[in-house]
């Protein structure tokens, strides 16, 4: 028989668990949920700024575009399961671009910039 009160104190997204006959509400996040939003990320013909931007959000990455134009160059690329050092190879051999780490950050350029500061 179910009981009236908890159907009023669950709405979606929650839970109850029972705990020395107490009921206790809590968030539920489906573990999935997250790994997959993080875990694959699609994009379809879009700004290497914005793409960054997503990555810096999602996986705490330090993402720097050199210049405007940079960052104005356009891909279409899906990163599945994918580490950010994996993430980096792919963005620079697509857009043949440079990177550097600098201070936690890494640094994504022309090929030409970086060969010029070397």
């Amino acid at each position: 028989k179910s009981n009236p009160l908890v159907q009023d104190l669950v709405v979606a997204g929650e839970k109850i668990t029972t705990a020395h006959n107490n009921l206790l509400k809590s968030k539920r996040i489906p573990a999935d949920a997250v790994s997959w939003y993080t875990n694959r990320m699609q994009f379809k013909d879009e700004t290497l700024e914005n793409i960054t931007s997503v990555i810096n959000r999602n996986f705490h990455a330090i993402f720097v575009i050199a210049d405007k134009e940079t960052g104005k160059r356009r891909l279409t690329v899906t990163f599945n399961n994918d580490s950010i050092s994996t993430m980096t190879e792919l963005i620079c051999l697509t857009l043949n671009l440079k990177s550097q780490t600098k201070n936690d950050s890494i640094l994504l350029s022309d090929n030409k910039v970086i060969a010029k500061e070397n």
